[in-house]
């Protein structure tokens, strides 16, 4: 069954960004559909995150 992930990370120069982008690849590898989501600041609200994150989830 094919699933929407989204992978929450702060994305910077160092090793940071390379276990998301390892999570993105194994998940897409399995069929899903994921997407990187960089820093936490939008999670404080749900309005604050982007519309494409939003679509279907209703």
């Amino acid at each position: 069954m094919k699933k929407r992930i989204l992978v929450i990370g702060q994305l910077d120069g160092f090793a940071n960004s390379v276990r998301p982008r390892q999570i993105q690849r194994f998940l897409t590898d399995g069929g899903h559909e994921t997407e990187i989501l960089e820093g936490a600041d939008h999670l404080a609200s749900p309005l604050r995150l982007p519309e494409s994150l939003l679509e279907g989830t209703s």
